[in-house]
């Protein structure tokens, strides 16, 4: 990351990514705390 910061490197990844990881983190974390099965796409 520092790298791509520095631009020395490409990034690997683009926010898109990151955003889908974290909605599937926080739909288990929904999920696991009120015992329910989670549709995604969340629904904000």
């Amino acid at each position: 990351m520092i790298d791509v910061l520095r631009g020395v490197a490409e990034k690997e990844t683009d926010g898109r990514e990151g955003l889908r990881s974290l909605e599937i983190l926080i739909a288990a974390y929904l999920s696991a705390r009120d015992g329910k099965t989670v549709s995604l796409p969340l629904e904000y």
